[in-house]
């Protein structure tokens, strides 16, 4: 085991040379906080393409009808395979019809499902009545018609969700959405707004965000949540306009 021994010394020596050097040692310390700083000072949130588009996105309103519509999904904690609940809402932006409208369904093939440990208030819905649909056929065509009607339309259309791209993702064995169509996670704009990188849940976001409306009791409701979502985006809409100071820019009237 000699010969381990004196490999060991010759790979060591360089290194114990360097560190016995006053001039080098010096160098070090100087360039290791000010590398550090600097690679602090770059930090940029990560998402800032979401926020970027949404601002976009309201300024050329008036040109320009867009509809948002905003997906939520509940599943079972023990199968996320099994979905017990969607909801849906649009906000439409620019048009003669700026109003907003909310669905909420229930899939009836898992309403015997109860989550444990993750929130779900299934009867509270606010914004309408709730219908029921069987898990599968019924959830792709209620969504493919939907949004083939939106599509059909002269207006541009936006997928909205908090975690969106995680609700989308929980739907895709029954469907995924049209490749043209623009994708919002207010969960992101978030971060940006806040330079975050952790994740922030819906009623924290709504919290936090200057001008969002919501009621804390009527959280963990799919229909509801949707709902939400779609007015925390309007509020981060409403603090971008403002942060970018667009000149005599009426942000009601951009939103109306």
């Amino acid at each position: 085991m000699a010969w381990c021994g004196n490999l060991f010394t010759l790979l060591i020596k360089p290194v114990i040379y360097f560190f016995n050097q006053p001039s080098l040692l010096r160098h070090v310390r100087d360039i290791l906080p000010r590398t550090f700083n600097n690679n602090l000072l770059k930090f940029e949130p990560e998402y800032a393409d979401d926020s970027d588009r949404l601002g976009s996105i309201l300024r050329e309103s008036k040109k320009y009808a867009t509809v948002f519509i905003s997906i939520e999904a509940k599943v079972w904690n023990q199968d996320h395979n099994k979905i017990t609940d969607i909801g849906l809402s649009t906000w439409y932006t620019g048009s003669f019809d700026p109003g907003r409208y909310s669905h909420y369904w229930q899939v009836k093939d898992n309403l015997s499902l109860r989550n444990e440990c993750t929130a779900n208030e299934p009867d509270t819905f606010m914004f309408g009545s709730t219908g029921l649909v069987e898990e599968g056929a019924d959830i792709a065509l209620i969504l493919d018609a939907m949004f083939k009607s939106l599509i059909s339309q002269p207006q541009r259309v936006a997928i909205v969700g908090h975690d969106v791209h995680s609700t989308i993702g929980l739907l895709k064995t029954y469907w995924e959405p049209p490749g043209s169509i623009m994708i919002l996670d207010t969960q992101r704009i978030w971060q940006v707004q806040y330079g975050r990188v952790d994740k922030v849940t819906l009623e924290d976001a709504l919290d936090m965000t200057l001008g969002a409306v919501y009621n804390k009791c009527w959280l963990h409701n799919a229909g509801n949540d949707a709902r939400f979502i779609l007015n925390l985006l309007e509020a981060q809409g409403g603090l971008i306009l403002r942060a970018q100071n667009d000149v005599g820019l009426d942000f009601e009237h951009v939103l109306r």
